[in-house]
């Protein structure tokens, strides 16, 4: 399918509006994670649909874009959805009136369509680092995301700042080489988890890439050989974005009412 639910037309050419953005936002947005199954049958008894919620959920203003990912790779050992999206949101207070607003709605999209779902909420945090970032593309809209969660050890909290900070430098550095690295973002959980404290997100234009910097990298092994001594629980996961019915890639965002204007400079496509 075009997506993970079928939008009209008009709705598909406005999720451009936020391709070009190499970097989503520079505030410390809040990011809603659900994954889900997703249902066989399009429609219930009563005519309702997935699109009627998701519709709703674009026109808040609470709400800044949303994207859908299918799940191609999961170091999770428990049974795990494979449908992931994402939906961002200026704060946590803009987030809580969304899901007050929108409660009968979204109590029907996860009755009826995206079964099995499970939802945690995300709070973005500054990166000590710089990472590179470039921009997304009609041709290459991106959406390849490598997606690290993890806890620290009790106690071990500054070694793994120290020995993070020394040897993601050589990581970035092949980063810089690597034209398909689009941009990263951290995330932190604010303790409402005790298996993942933290969410560490690289987008890239394509899967050739991502494999380049994260399986065929000496630099990156050398952090994951030693996560068993710095980190009590971790999974990876890498995300692709939907195809359309010809199997080009969709990248894209989907801006919601309250998304951000395009900074100065930005093209609306």
């Amino acid at each position: 399918c075009l997506f993970f639910f079928a939008f009209d037309m008009m709705t598909f050419k406005a999720a451009v509006l936020l391709l070009l953005l190499a970097v989503v936002s520079a505030t410390k947005e809040v990011l809603l994670e659900t994954t889900f199954d997703i249902s066989p049958k399009d429609q219930t008894d009563t005519g309702f649909k997935a699109t009627d919620a998701l519709q709703l959920y674009l026109q808040s203003p609470k709400m800044k874009w949303l994207r859908s990912f299918h799940m191609i790779l999961s170091s999770a050992t428990s049974n795990k959805p494979q449908r992931v999206a994402l939906m961002a949101f200026k704060d946590t207070q803009n987030w809580a009136e969304f899901e007050e607003d929108h409660l009968v709605k979204t109590h029907a999209l996860f009755d009826h369509f995206w079964l099995n779902s499970r939802r945690v909420l995300w709070h973005q945090v500054a990166q000590t680092q710089s990472y590179p970032e470039r921009p997304r593309s009609m041709e290459k809209p991106g959406g390849f995301t490598w997606v690290f969660k993890y806890s620290i050890k009790d106690g071990k909290e500054d070694a793994w700042k120290n020995f993070w900070n020394d040897k993601i430098a050589a990581v970035i550095s092949t980063l810089n080489d690597n034209e398909g690295f689009v941009e990263s973002h951290t995330y932190s959980s604010n303790n409402m988890l005790k298996s993942y404290q933290y969410m560490l997100m690289w987008e890239f234009l394509g899967m050739r890439e991502l494999s380049e910097a994260l399986y065929e990298n000496e630099p990156m092994q050398v952090i994951l050989d030693a996560l068993p001594h710095y980190c009590s629980d971790w999974a990876t996961s890498v995300l692709a974005p939907p195809a359309d019915e010809n199997g080009k890639q969709i990248g894209f965002f989907y801006p919601a009412a309250g998304a951000d204007p395009p900074a100065e400079g930005e093209k609306e496509l």
